[in-house]
């Protein structure tokens, strides 16, 4: 897998993997800025490519360049339980660097996808007086690990026809067009919709067929559209505003 180094000249580009996370591109400084690029590489991954697995060594802070990656964890059966998204512009693995522990998540390419990554050490040691920025980024992991707080309570206490339609919308939220959209630009896996709900395949594609005859969903030359209002309905007593967590 080729690595890519970035240039010094990166700095002035708006698409940069720094510009593109809120808290770096806010918070750090020109001087910080540089020594970030001069030691962060970039890894091109391929769609199902795995970053790293829940229970390695934390060596690295990844950040998203481009595309979208999976976090999940395996079951006592060795399925995929997912639990959210991290898209374009964010961080994975900073909070097990904080803790000096493992990785509590596996993570792997959704799509294809563009990561840049830096050693943990050298990332410290580039802001080890910067409380400001260090405050921020742990903000940002608090808000997350309070989504997936929300997410695992709400998975315990709903059925498969809310689980289902909590799934799709985690999907439309990751990969429709915009936050208004009704079509998927991904062919629905039934996989996926099992792996984010935490139910087998068959209860997936019961549920899907029930949702199919009521019109909730509709598939048309591989382009599947959504009646969001209706999916929404569906899980309002859960009071979800984020549909990734």
């Amino acid at each position: 897998m080729p690595l890519i180094k970035f240039s010094c000249r990166d700095l002035s580009s708006k698409n940069n993997v720094i510009d593109k996370n809120k808290t770096l591109s806010k918070y750090c400084s020109k001087e910080q800025e540089t020594l970030l690029v001069k030691n962060m590489s970039c890894i091109f991954l391929k769609q199902g490519e795995i970053i790293f697995h829940e229970d390695q060594p934390v060596l690295l802070i990844y950040f998203i360049y481009s595309g979208i990656i999976k976090l999940w964890k395996e079951g006592v059966h060795k399925d995929e339980q997912v639990i959210r998204f991290a898209k374009e512009g964010e961080a994975i693995g900073f909070w097990g660097c904080l803790e000096n522990k493992n990785y509590s998540l596996s993570a792997s390419a959704m799509t294809d996808t563009n990561v840049c990554y830096v050693k943990k050490e050298i990332f410290f040691d580039i802001f080890r007086n910067d409380y400001k920025t260090l405050f921020h980024l742990s903000h940002e992991y608090i808000i997350e690990l309070k989504k997936i707080e929300s997410h695992i309570r709400n998975m315990a206490e709903m059925n498969v026809r809310e689980k289902v339609a909590k799934a799709i919308l985690t999907l439309l939220s990751v990969f429709g067009n915009d936050m208004n959209s009704t079509n998927l630009k991904i062919v629905l896996s039934r996989h996926e919709i099992a792996s984010i709900a935490g139910l087998n395949i068959d209860s997936v594609s019961k549920q899907l067929a029930e949702f199919k005859r009521e019109k909730v969903i509709g598939i048309n030359n591989n382009i599947i559209s959504i009646d969001q209002k209706a999916l929404k309905k569906i899980i309002l007593p859960y009071n979800i505003i984020d549909s990734n967590g």
